[in-house]
């Protein structure tokens, strides 16, 4: 007997293609996908500086990370599908040159590398939920940015 619920869980296929078409718009910049895939109250953490939430506040974050790097490519290398739950986990390697001003770092036409790995929650055959973590470190490391360790603050003893 197949439950309600049952009915309702999209299956690992219907996971791992929802999935994989919310990273199309990074590589095409057309971002019509996400009426149809992002839950209207989609929830994004962390959610990015200026970013607004939910899936309207998607598309401009696209179009922004496109504008910096506008020949980018995401490829999904894995996507993992928990069990009989619609979550899926995915690891992404990125490829772009660095055309736009990052982190206050202007255009240097450096290609660039790095990796993110995202989770993903599904409704109802919609994503309401997205984890993210991207090394951006990397990034700034390939693009030369050096770092300083911090001086400690010289102290005088109260009196």
């Amino acid at each position: 007997m197949v439950t309600r619920a049952q009915e309702a869980t999209p299956s690992a296929v219907d996971v791992e293609a929802i999935v994989r078409a919310f990273y199309e718009p990074f590589n095409t910049g057309d971002t019509s996908v996400y009426d149809t895939i992002l839950a209207e109250d989609w929830v994004d953490t962390p959610l990015g500086p200026s970013k607004q939430p939910g899936r309207a506040g998607f598309p401009p974050a696209i179009a922004q990370f496109r504008g910096i790097f506008p020949d980018l490519q995401i490829t999904n290398d894995e996507i993992i599908v928990a069990g009989d739950k619609a979550k899926a986990t995915v690891h992404s390697p990125i490829r772009a040159t660095h055309e736009g001003d990052l982190f206050g770092i202007p255009a240097t036409g450096q290609p660039i590398a790095f990796m993110a790995i995202d989770i993903h929650r599904l409704e109802d055959g919609q994503i309401v939920e997205t984890w993210h973590i991207e090394d951006f470190l990397s990034v700034l490391i390939q693009l030369g940015v050096t770092f300083q360790p911090a001086m400690a603050a010289e102290t005088t003893p109260a009196a």
